[in-house]
């Protein structure tokens, strides 16, 4: 469906009209497609599904792998049995349709999905232990956010020793919390179950949905906490050794420091890379900047060899994949644009030196990031 070439529309579930502060599986979104249908488009992409943050961004997500549980439709809960009308119409929200009210959806879904999971006959157990069985992550999800909640939402490594190590907790208190990681795993099949179906039904319109996902993993989130040894993690303080980031560019002068840890390679590379496709993909080309810098401002990464070493500022092998590496010797210049290996020089910038010609030494040292284009 997705070789054809043909026109899409942008446009996130939470930002449809909804009777519950913003968007869910319901049929506004079924009807969403039927006028993406009837303009002909093919197309329909969304943000990350993923639960979001304290800022509301599915960018920065306790899990790579769970379903935002603010999507969930309540009426449908209403109609399996699984909560009373008065309980469903409390979610109804009576504030301005315009608006995405997440605060007012974070409390009631929340509430809404605690009594509908009181309400669990045995074959809805059966089914969600099988769903749990097919999908690894959700394992470790439940229990982290069990223990999030137990920890009064503070960050996994600020609970006790006994928590905090991933390790310590399976081999000592991972029974201690069945009943509360329950929850959690019967919120995550309530979710897929409700987009399975609403998906369906967008591919009976002969409409492709193209989804989205964070660059990176983000620190406080189940991922890091269950596979520590994947990222540069230090044992510790259980604090990240480098994190992520973007250098200088046209939008920002200082850069970007985002604090997503980095991806241990030399870990991953003992199993081949398994696990790492069990991670979202996409960090080649960031970069890394030491961990607990004071300011925003990132290393550039045009600099002098040693200026790169001193900052970390970059992860040589897999940044090359994305940003070309010139072969100067005396200057590892990276360039912006994959598609050119021009190096600007500081006192001359109208000259560039093609380093495709000029492979043995550049007398240029730049020091600061360029993105002129070329």
């Amino acid at each position: 469906m997705l070789k054809e070439r043909a026109a899409g529309v942008l446009m996130h579930i939470s930002s449809l009209p909804s009777e519950y502060g913003i968007g869910v599986f319901d049929r506004n979104c079924l009807h969403f497609a039927d006028k993406l249908c009837e303009m002909s488009f093919r197309y329909w992409q969304v943000l990350p599904f993923n639960p979001v943050d304290g800022s509301n961004s599915p960018y920065c997500s306790s899990s790579a792998f769970a379903g935002n549980y603010l999507f969930i439709d309540p009426e449908a809960l209403y109609k399996d049995g699984l909560c009373t009308k008065e309980e469903f119409e409390e979610n109804i929200y009576n504030g301005s349709p315009y608006t995405a009210d997440y605060a007012f959806a974070a409390e009631k879904r929340l509430g809404l999905l605690k009594s509908a999971f009181s309400r669990i006959t045995p074959d809805l157990a059966v089914k969600i232990k099988e769903f749990e069985n097919e999908n690894g992550w959700l394992t470790d999800f439940s229990l982290y956010m069990s223990l999030k909640e137990a920890n009064g939402m503070k960050p996994w490594w600020e609970w006790e020793t006994g928590y905090a190590r991933y390790e310590i907790f399976i081999r000592e208190h991972r029974y201690d919390f069945e009943e509360r990681s329950a929850f959690w795993k019967f919120v995550q099949y309530v979710f897929f179950t409700q987009w399975k179906n609403v998906k369906a039904y967008i591919n009976s319109k002969g409409i492709a949905v193209i989804g989205d996902m964070p660059i990176y993993v983000s620190l406080d989130s189940a991922d890091v906490w269950a596979n520590r040894d994947l990222f540069l993690i230090d044992e510790k303080t259980l604090k990240p050794q480098k994190v992520a980031g973007v250098p200088p560019d046209y939008f920002s002068k200082d850069g970007q420091l985002w604090g997503n840890p980095l991806y241990n390679w030399k870990q991953m590379k003992k199993d081949g890379f398994h696990r790492l496709f069990h991670f979202m993909l996409g960090a080649f080309c960031g970069e890394s900047a030491p961990s607990g810098r004071k300011t925003k401002r990132i290393m550039s990464l045009c600099g002098t060899s040693s200026t790169i070493n001193k900052y970390h500022a970059v992860s040589w092998h897999w940044s090359r994949h994305l940003l070309r590496r010139s072969r100067c010797r005396r200057s590892p210049c990276y360039c912006w644009y994959n598609t050119t290996r021009r190096c600007w020089r500081r006192s001359q910038r109208s000259s560039p030196c093609n380093h495709r010609t000029h492979n043995t030494r550049c007398s240029s040292r730049c020091s600061r990031w360029s993105q002129r284009p070329s």
